[in-house]
């Protein structure tokens, strides 16, 4: 708060614009700043929610288990919540900091109101990359029978139940397919590869088979 009330004071800003309250640096820029009327921040992810659904249906077996790297890094599921109801609480006092929130769905838009009511509400959609905008999805051209997940590396984004809801789907469908982007989180090609992985990606790799 020290170093911000420093930069404050040098810069002297007419208002701050905080991006994201996953880390405790926003609630000390909103306790430095100390205008709530000046002060707005833009939500990218709301870890005091997402803690109370963390869990996400998995197996009491899979939450404590640890792999090495789990162990080593103190990361399982169980923790990993622990980390985002931490977070939550400084997140919310955040919330609580400011008179303006900005958002872009009614999720972001109701958890917002619940914390903080009083908070005045802004929907602002974010910029994409200009081929975003040039084309449009049709049924005609889309590539039939296949699902896309943006990514699957951890358990609050649900690929479990994808996997579980495709085996029932190629039951009446088998030509169709799963995509996931980002991190192959069942990578094992190697003894590297085997020491990063998560309890998590094991479960997801037996869902598979």
């Amino acid at each position: 708060e020290d170093q911000l009330k420093v930069i404050i004071r040098e810069f002297e800003p007419d208002i701050v614009h905080i991006f994201g309250t996953e880390f405790p640096h926003a609630l000390s820029m909103v306790k430095a700043f100390d205008n709530p009327e000046r002060t707005l921040v833009s939500l990218q992810g709301l870890c005091s929610v997402i803690a109370e659904h963390y869990y996400a249906g998995l197996p009491i077996s899979v939450l404590y288990k640890c792999t090495l790297r789990d162990f080593l890094m103190q990361n399982n599921i169980v923790n990993q919540r622990k980390k985002f109801i931490k977070r939550g609480q400084f997140e919310v006092a955040t919330l609580k900091g400011v008179n303006y929130i900005i958002g872009r769905t009614e999720w972001d838009k109701i958890c917002a109101s619940r914390i903080n009511p009083k908070a005045k509400y802004y929907s602002v959609n974010e910029s994409l990359r200009e081929n975003f905008y040039h084309d449009e999805w049709t049924y005609e051209n889309c590539t039939k029978y296949t699902v896309f997940m943006s990514q699957g590396n951890y358990s609050i984004k649900g690929l479990h139940f994808a996997i579980e809801a495709m085996g029932e789907v190629v039951k009446k469908f088998p030509q169709s397919h799963l995509f996931i982007a980002g991190t192959n989180i069942i990578k094992n090609d190697n003894i590297k590869d085997n020491l990063k992985r998560t309890y998590y990606s094991k479960y997801v790799e037996n869902l598979i088979k």
